[in-house]
């Protein structure tokens, strides 16, 4: 199975988790095409990005934290006004976000409790991770961390 760590900026992830509730998944927005047309199927750790933090920060939310576990579940390309065609899949915080190329989406969204850093993960190639990525990133399997390598939240 391959593991992709997504960054996503910490305002949306209140809201993504909410549009996962009531739609049983959620479309998040990217530029990084080449990377998502490749991947077919794949869990998908969600960061925290330190990109998007609103200042008094967000209880539970910490940049630098794996918070979600899910499944990819696709991805669709955006429409000519770069947005998603189901607006209803995206986080209600996302409205306006940015132009998108395509939107990767998941499901099967889980809180990770706690949630683990993503310093010292792995890339595939061995490499300790030092910073949370700016893109998405194939790593070793997160969920395979011994309790000694796993990280306080």
């Amino acid at each position: 199975m391959i593991h992709v760590l997504a960054p996503v900026p910490a305002l949306h992830l209140p809201s993504a988790e909410a549009t996962f509730r009531a739609r049983g998944r959620v479309a998040f927005g990217s530029d990084a095409w080449e990377f998502w047309r490749k991947i077919t199927e794949a869990t998908v750790w969600i960061v925290v990005s330190a990109t998007g933090f609103p200042r008094g920060g967000l209880p539970g939310i910490d940049p630098g934290k794996l918070i979600f576990k899910s499944r990819f579940a696709g991805t669709t390309e955006a429409d000519r006004r770069h947005r998603h065609p189901d607006p209803d899949l995206r986080p209600a915080s996302a409205t306006g976000d940015g132009a998108w190329t395509l939107f990767f989406e998941v499901d099967g969204l889980t809180r990770l409790t706690p949630p683990l850093s993503v310093i010292g993960l792995r890339s595939l190639q061995g490499i300790g991770l030092q910073r949370v990525p700016q893109g998405p990133l194939v790593v070793q399997d997160p969920g395979n961390l011994s309790p000694i390598e796993k990280r306080p939240a």
